[in-house]
């Protein structure tokens, strides 16, 4: 007779590795597949893809000072599409050169790049990453 709510207060939380549904919405009928990714707290989160920067040149000052970030509080701004998958060696690699800042539903600001999809015995669906705060 008790009802228990498994999902944690909406600001307690800003992002969640996880797998989810994408719908690939370029066929016809739209193609719903399961990616592993990372979705955001589209309440109080938000963040900016960067592709201009070196991830260890992204500090507080660069974050606070330029225009060009376009921050984002859609629920799967990082999402799953940080690697690629390729068909001939049946693997993923991590794009190069991707940074994300996300600035926190208590107004701080991370950075983020992800290192690899793989772990330490080659299971993939285990990413590394390296994150930062500004």
């Amino acid at each position: 007779n008790t009802v228990v709510d498994v999902f944690p207060f909406k600001n307690n939380w800003d992002l969640m590795f996880t797998a989810y549904t994408h719908m690939f919405s370029e066929y016809t009928p739209p193609l719903p597949y399961r990616v592993s990714g990372v979705i955001i707290n589209r309440n109080n989160t938000s963040v900016a893809e960067d592709t201009i920067y070196n991830f260890n040149d992204i500090d507080y000052n660069l974050v606070q000072n330029n225009s060009t970030l376009e921050y984002s509080t859609g629920i799967d701004v990082i999402g799953y599409d940080w690697k690629n998958y390729s068909h001939s060696t049946e693997s993923f690699t991590i794009k190069e050169n991707l940074n994300y800042v996300i600035k926190t539903n208590s107004g701080l600001y991370f950075k983020l790049r992800f290192i690899d999809f793989y772990n330490d015995g080659g299971i993939k669906g285990c990413p590394k990453f390296e994150f930062q705060k500004l």
